[in-house]
């Protein structure tokens, strides 16, 4: 156990009260700048209170857990990004399967226009095939 004078006690409750107020300032500037946001160093602040209350260090995890913590939470994130972006590409895909479209004369699917066009496209400096027109047709 390790004994604190009251002296300094009163210390660490005053610079309680100025992290309150450097916070409380912090939030109100980032209402309208959010970058205000960046000067505060979130890990640092919330270990200094702790310690200022004279709270047992076991009450903060540390610093690596914490960074394992993040980093699962970002790629949990990015996962569930990816997923709904292939939700959305799924969902254009049966859109686009199920809407029709006429060419020539042909009633088709638009995704199966889109792949046969696709199908018939020359890549960048390759040479087209000789038994076709430049419009991908047959001569």
């Amino acid at each position: 156990m390790e004994f604190v004078s009251l002296l300094a006690q009163a210390q660490k409750l005053v610079g309680i009260s100025a992290t309150d107020q450097y916070l409380a300032l912090t939030l109100k500037a980032a209402s309208a700048w959010p970058e205000a946001l960046d000067s505060v160093d979130v890990d640092n602040l919330l270990d200094n209170y702790a310690d200022s209350l004279g709270l047992p260090v076991s009450l903060t995890r540390p610093r690596e857990e914490r960074a394992r913590l993040r980093a699962g939470r970002n790629e949990a994130r990015q996962t569930e990004q990816q997923l709904e972006l292939l939700q959305k590409a799924a969902d254009l895909g049966r859109t686009l399967a199920d809407s029709s479209l006429t060419v020539e004369g042909e009633k088709s699917s638009v995704l199966q226009v889109l792949a046969d066009l696709a199908s018939r496209a020359v890549p960048p400096g390759a040479a087209p095939d000789p038994g076709t027109t430049p419009e991908g047709g047959r001569p």
